[in-house]
C-alpha cells in the first residue's frame, strides 16, 4: 500500500534519475558485457513504472487543479507539465524500440537516432523532474486535503496491485 503518495512520487523521481544515469551508461558503452541486463532494467522501468508514474501525477494534477479551478495561471502550470509528459512519452517510444532491439541482440539501423533520442529524453526528463519537485510537491503538501491524499494513495496502490510490494518510502533528499 502506498502510505504517503507525495513521498512515493519523490522517491519515484529519484528512481527516474537513476534510470537516466543507466541510459547514459548504455550510451557510453553499448557493447559492455552488462548492457543487456542494464537495458532490460531500463526497458522494464520505461514500459511499466513510468506509465504508472505519469498516471499518478495526472491524478495529482487533477486534484490540485480542483483546488484552483478558477486560477488560469495555476491551470497553465499543469497544462505545461502535461505537455512535458507528452514530450517524454514521444521520446520514450523510440528509445524503447531501439533498446528492445539492442537487448535482443539486434543491430540498430540508425544508432545515431537512438543516441539523439536517449539524450533528449534524459535532458527533458531531468528538467521535468526538477520543475515538478520545485512546484508540484510544494503545492501538494500545502493544498491537498487528508481525503485527497487518501484517494491518491488508494489509486496509486490499485495501479500497482498484483506486483511486488510497494516500498515504504520516507521523504528522500532531492538532488
Amino acid at each position: 500500500m502506498v502510505s504517503d503518495p507525495i513521498a512515493y512520487i519523490l522517491w519515484d523521481h529519484q528512481q527516474q534519475l537513476g534510470i537516466c544515469r543507466k541510459i547514459e551508461s548504455l550510451i557510453d558503452d553499448l557493447f559492455h558485457p552488462g548492457y543487456r541486463r542494464t537495458g532490460s532494467a531500463v526497458l522494464d522501468y520505461l514500459t511499466r513504472d513510468m506509465v504508472d508514474h505519469f498516471a499518478d501525477e495526472h491524478d495529482l494534477f487533477d486534484m490540485l487543479i480542483g483546488h484552483f479551478a478558477d486560477d488560469d495561471g495555476f491551470r497553465s502550470i499543469f497544462a505545461l507539465l502535461r505537455e512535458e509528459h507528452a514530450k517524454d512519452e514521444r521520446l520514450i517510444a523510440p528509445v524503447v524500440r531501439d533498446l528492445t532491439a539492442l537487448v535482443e541482440g539486434n543491430e540498430l539501423a540508425t544508432p545515431l537516432n537512438f543516441l539523439m533520442n536517449a539524450l533528449a529524453l534524459i535532458e527533458t526528463h531531468r528538467r521535468h523532474i526538477a520543475w515538478e519537485n520545485a512546484t508540484v510537491v510544494p503545492f501538494a503538501t500545502t493544498y491537498l486535503t487528508k481525503e485527497d491524499i487518501e484517494r491518491l494513495a488508494h489509486r496509486m496502490t490499485a495501479r500497482r496491485e498484483g506486483r511486488a510490494p510497494v516500498p515504504n518510502v520516507a521523504q528522500p533528499a532531492l538532488d
